[in-house]
């Protein structure tokens, strides 16, 4: 069963000190006008909560205590939005296995059902940006290519998460395809969208199964250092 609350859509990503990239593309050949989701495997989501929306302490998943090889949560750096109470929060954190260091940005392992979501959530990002656009008047033929302008084209092809990027870097060669590896594990836009690992208790829901403290499988091999976006950071730039 999926349990959630009801969040504020995560913006568009903005270019705060530490956000460097838009991810953008148009429309490729081929490729459907949406991913359609409805009958596709979901994720499990557990809501936070009070904390955590169950008993079990998730001190483990801190960022400081993430480790190279161990589980941690996981969202962008362009997540952070205010809450009700004017608090910065992060309406999707999701669960994965940091497995290396891109230019200070986690890249992180995931299951097949945490990268839809990715792909489930990110499709919403882009909804939510037409519908900006149509209360704005733009007419439909440039919306759509506003949209492709603004946000990158997910898609699943067969077992392959595609990554359409080629609009923002007028790069014709600009799409990634990440395939799972022999674990059935996705690596989503690693070493390209700016990810980092972020505290349990600053989102408003988590993706995937969240691994207990004494969980095994994945053994820690060393210490990464991060330096995320602080939410002044972006409030900074608002």
């Amino acid at each position: 069963m999926t349990h959630q609350r009801k969040a504020p859509r995560t913006p568009l990503p903005t270019h705060s000190r530490a956000t460097t990239r838009e991810y953008t593309s148009h429309t490729p050949d081929g490729v459907p006008r949406c991913v359609d989701l409805s009958g596709c495997d979901r994720a499990l989501v557990m809501d936070p909560g009070h904390p955590h929306g169950d008993d079990r302490d998730l001190s483990h998943l801190h960022p400081d205590r993430v480790r190279l090889g161990g589980p941690g949560v996981f969202a962008g750096d362009w997540a952070w939005i205010p809450g009700p109470d004017g608090r910065m929060r992060i309406p999707t954190g999701y669960v994965g296995v940091l497995v290396d260091d891109w230019n200070g940005w986690a890249v992180f392992t995931c299951t097949r059902q945490v990268a839809r979501a990715i792909v489930d959530d990110h499709d919403r990002t882009r909804d939510d940006h037409r519908r900006q656009l149509t209360a704005q008047g733009v007419g439909a033929a440039q919306r759509e290519r506003r949209v492709d302008e603004a946000l990158a084209r997910l898609w699943f092809d067969g077992e392959v998460l595609v990554a359409d990027h080629r609009a923002v870097s007028d790069d014709p060669d600009a799409i990634a395809r990440h395939r799972p590896d022999p674990a059935g594990r996705y690596t989503p836009m690693g070493r390209s969208w700016t990810w980092i690992p972020v505290d349990p208790d600053d989102c408003d829901r988590i993706v995937g199964d969240i691994p207990h403290l004494h969980d095994g499988g994945h053994r820690p091999r060393g210490e990464v250092t991060f330096d995320p976006p602080r939410p002044s950071d972006l409030e900074d730039q608002s």
